[in-house]
């Protein structure tokens, strides 16, 4: 019975021992299973993390490497700003020091100075600039919209981290870094190439319109060491006696700056009929005709160095408006030598002579810079302007229909200074985005101007002669309009008689019968002269049909009159000493279609031998020039004038209408190392030769070059072109790249410079050794006595097919060995 006990325990125990190792066993399964379940999501949501971290990562590289839309990129670009500070002083330093114009080792001394620019007579706060601004960014936003048309956020970092190699922190302390030409490139990288992109994305949206580009590299400031001393002085001498004066003027010095520090340009096609991508020869068979690639100027920009116009200072003075003839009193000071505080004096200024007005510190150097520009903006022509200096940027306009009246407009940003120091390496602070408004940015407003400018046409050279012709050149004061003539005339003393003695004579040459007491006389004078139909010459009176005899009508009536205003120094039918004014009865140009005269002819003239040469393709006219004016050449063939007058023609021509039969070859390439050849008919007279000008710093060498022509005499027209003399004009002739010509050098035609790939051709084909014919005249002139630095340049070489050799031109660098000069006099050379 007990053993039967036993076993049934033992069994029990067996069996409660299975079942707690079976529910062990299901416990550590159930254990395993959540577990693995456990991992098994853990995993999972790895994974899901890790997708999620991948997707991201792409996203943000693809939101960094894809273009950005407008909103996008100026946000991006605006940060770039806050760099600023790393062009400015350091904080210890006191804004009325850098702000008054004392000198410094900073490299901006010379930038600013207005001698001898144009400035204007009114300046006037641009009121409606805001309103039209607001009108051209929203055309801009309104185009582009939201599609990806800019740089992406990695090119634009890209670009900061650039910029900011080239300004780095550690040499903030230096004052030498503070310089203009550092401003300039940071302007240009954070406000004008931005605008530069938005521009040329606006014009290929709204229609494939040529684009801009903003070049701050080819223009600007030029660190000059003295003056322009390449003739030597043993030649000074030679540069007398000419027909440009009895007197030699003294030698201008070339200014530090003649461009402005940014040019916005655009391409233009100056005429067509043949590839764009095609070889450009400028001396082609086509004279011209084939699609030559030209660039115009759309608007100009200043810069200034950041530390010289701080924005608590600018903001000063704006608040003060200055006085409208703000640049006439200061030019009447320096002009009277008056001592002028700020800018235009380095010693202390006398209180009592300061004013309110001009006492605030920048406020005269402020003004200089806005004239700067301004005499930028007039000799290219141009409607707009802007002049930056980091904490400001100023926006400038000049009226098309007063154009001695500058508008300005300036906007301060001093938040992009205000946070961080010079040293520091992050910027400061940014907006945030939710109060960030796109339109108030600086190059949102530039934008805007870029666009105004865009669609402004630039002024033609006659337009631009009749605005320079209202102002003055500082320190200069405007003259009253009542003395305008008697100031300008070319031809006469400054006369003694009455102011109505005078205006009678004018009425009388010009046939004026207005009476000029009124206060709008010279507007009313104006208009009659605009709406006088041009007088009849020669030019348009031949024939196009070869050996035609010019038209006689009217000429016998005439002539007693025509000769006696000759004799009296005026040019023919031209009673005025004021460039006239365009008209839909005056073409606003007369482009020269005459070939030019042989050199037989323009020698003949030059050396006194009277008689004309009729193989000139321009002979007619001058016979009918003889005929029309009488005296001793009317019958026969002898020339009409003399080389003093006929300088004294080009002279009064070109004042009457710079463009009248004159043609700047500039846009065709014949321009050189100080000048730039023209092709110039004498109106009525059919004298049609090249003339080489130049800006006023360069006369000297012209006139020098007249001296050695003189002394090559015998030579003219054979060895060298004929030159018939100096022209000094009475107002300069603007040309595209806005240099002002002031001085003409009047030669015949020499032919083809040997460079030109088409004349070479022609000339192998008919077995010309050029170099030997090159070889040939520089030897012949060097046995005469020449020697010449730049004889070695083929540009300096023509060949000339009427004397069926090769000439030499250019003799600026010239100069006449005297030995070799007396043995030439005494073999009659």
């Amino acid at each position: 019975m007990s053993d039967e006990i036993r076993q049934l325990k033992r069994a029990l125990e067996e069996q409660t021992h299975r079942a707690d190792k079976e529910k062990r066993r299901a416990d550590e399964e159930k254990r395993r299973a959540d577990e693995e379940k456990r991992l098994r999501e853990q995993a999972e949501q790895n994974t899901a993390a890790m997708k999620a971290a991948l997707l991201r990562e792409q996203e943000e590289r693809t939101r960094t490497t894809l273009d950005q839309p407008l909103e996008d990129y100026l946000k991006r670009v605006h940060r770039l700003n806050y760099h600023m500070p790393r062009l400015l002083p350091p904080l210890k330093k006191t804004i009325t020091t850098l702000s008054e114009g004392h000198p410094s080792k900073s490299t901006t001394q010379g930038r600013t100075d207005i001698k001898n620019k144009y400035y204007p007579l009114h300046m006037r706060e641009w009121t409606d600039f805001p309103d039209l601004c607001q009108q051209q960014f929203h055309r801009i936003r309104s185009e582009l919209g939201t599609r990806p048309l800019f740089p992406s956020a990695a090119e634009v970092n890209f670009c900061e981290k650039s910029l900011l190699e080239e300004i780095p922190s550690s040499f903030v302390e230096s004052e030498a870094f503070l310089s203009a030409s550092r401003s300039s490139l940071f302007l240009h990288e954070t406000l004008e190439r931005p605008v530069q992109r938005i521009i040329n994305a606006y014009l290929n949206t709204s229609g494939n319109k040529p684009p801009l580009y903003f070049d701050c590299h080819s223009a600007g400031w030029q660190a000059r060491n003295g003056g322009d001393t390449s003739v030597s002085a043993r030649t000074a001498e030679d540069c007398t006696g000419q027909n440009s004066g009895p007197a030699e003027p003294k030698i201008s010095q070339r200014p530090k700056k003649i461009q402005p520090d940014c040019l916005v340009l655009r391409p233009e096609m100056v005429s067509t009929g043949a590839s764009l991508v095609a070889p450009f020869d400028r001396y082609s068979d086509n004279d011209g005709k084939a699609a030559t690639r030209d660039v115009i100027r759309v608007t100009v920009g200043e810069h200034k160095a950041f530390h010289r116009l701080r924005a608590a200072i600018v903001s000063r003075f704006l608040k003060d408006t200055m006085a409208d003839d703000f640049m006439v009193r200061l030019a009447r000071k320096a002009s009277s030598k008056q001592v002028v505080p700020g800018v235009t004096s380095q010693n202390t200024t006398n209180p009592a002579e300061s004013t309110p007005s001009t006492n605030i510190p920048g406020r005269i150097f402020f003004a200089y810079a806005l004239a700067q520009t301004f005499h930028y903006m007039v000799i290219s022509g141009l409607e707009f302007g802007y002049m930056a200096a980091g904490e400001s940027l100023s926006f400038l306009r000049i009226p098309r229909d007063d154009p001695t009246t500058l508008l300005y407009y300036t906007q301060v940003f001093p938040q992009y200074c205000c946070a961080a120091g010079p040293s520091s390496d992050e910027p400061s602070t940014v907006s945030d985005d939710a109060a960030f408004n796109v339109d108030e940015l600086a190059i949102a407003k530039l934008c805007a101007l870029a666009l105004l400018a865009y669609e402004s046409p630039k002024a033609p050279p006659r337009q631009i002669n009749i605005h320079l012709s209202q102002l003055a050149e500082f320190p200069n004061l405007p003259k009253p309009p009542s003395d305008d003539s008697a100031a300008l005339s070319p031809t006469s003393p400054p006369s003694r008689d009455s102011s109505s003695e005078r205006r009678r004579r004018r009425r009388d040459e010009t046939g004026d019968d207005d009476d000029d007491d009124d206060v709008d006389d010279s507007d009313r004078r104006g208009r009659s002269m605009t709406h006088r139909p041009r007088n009849p010459s020669p030019l348009k009176k031949q024939s196009s049909t070869p050996g035609q005899q010019p038209s006689n009508a009217d000429a016998d009536a005439n002539a007693a009159a025509s000769h006696a205003r000759f004799a009296n120094g005026s040019q023919p039918g031209r009673g005025r000493c004021l460039p006239s004014r365009p008209s839909p009865f005056d073409p606003a140009s007369f482009k020269p279609m005459r070939p030019y005269c042989t050199h037989l002819c323009l020698r003949s003239l030059a050396q006194g031998d009277g008689i004309v040469d009729h193989d000139c393709p321009n002979v007619l006219l001058h016979l009918e020039a003889a005929r029309r004016i009488g005296g001793p050449a009317a019958d026969r063939a002898r020339h009409p004038i003399g080389p003093s007058k006929l300088v004294e023609l080009v002279q009064l021509q070109l004042l009457n209408n710079v463009e009248q039969d004159c043609e700047c070859l500039l846009s065709h390439g014949l321009n050189g190392a100080i000048g730039c050849l023209f092709r110039l008919t004498v109106t009525g007279f059919g004298y049609t030769l090249a003339a080489k000008g130049v800006q006023t710093f360069h006369a000297h060498r012209i006139r020098h070059e007249a001296a050695v022509y003189k002394k090559l005499a015998v030579q003219q027209g054979i060895l060298i072109p004929v030159c018939i003399g100096v022209v000094e004009l009475r107002l300069p002739y603007p040309m595209t790249n806005s240099k002002l010509i002031t001085h003409m050098l009047l030669l015949s035609h020499a032919g083809t410079p040997l460079y030109s790939p088409t004349l070479r051709r022609r000339l192998e084909a008919r077995q010309v050794d050029v170099d030997a014919e090159a070889s040939r005249t520089l030897e012949e002139l060097q046995a005469l006595g020449v020697e010449d630095d730049d004889d070695t340049s083929n540009g300096n070489l023509t060949w000339c097919a009427s004397a069926g050799r090769v000439m030499k031109i250019d003799f600026d660098h010239g100069v006449m060995s005297i030995g070799k000069r007396d043995s030439s006099k005494s073999n009659g050379i």
